[in-house]
């Protein structure tokens, strides 16, 4: 049976984006990952890559420089700056009402 031009089409995609991917069986693609996580080393100086710290929903905690700090250029931008403004912070959390 002969293949479709769209299938030919995804084939030939498929197969380039297969030798794109780095992750292997060996290391594969986790939350704990160095480009998923705020670790910094020698591939990402700069922490640009990932934004997690490998526990699931810690938002606290989580995010690069520029997400904590924001850019200096726009005023009021990152967490800690809006901490400030926003109603609801670490000091007065958002708590969900009893059912």
């Amino acid at each position: 049976m002969e293949c479709s031009k769209i299938e030919d089409i995804a084939n030939a995609a498929r197969a380039q984006m297969t030798r794109q991917n780095t992750y292997t069986e060996l290391e594969q693609y986790s939350s704990l990952h160095p480009n998923a996580t705020q670790a910094v080393g020698a591939n990402d100086p700069n922490n640009i890559r990932g934004r997690g710290t490998g526990v699931a929903f810690d938002t606290v905690n989580g995010g690069t420089s520029v997400d904590i700090n924001g850019i200096a250029e726009v005023y009021g931008s990152g967490r800690k700056a809006i901490f400030f403004v926003n109603e609801y912070n670490p000091h007065n959390q958002y708590q969900c009402p009893p059912r």
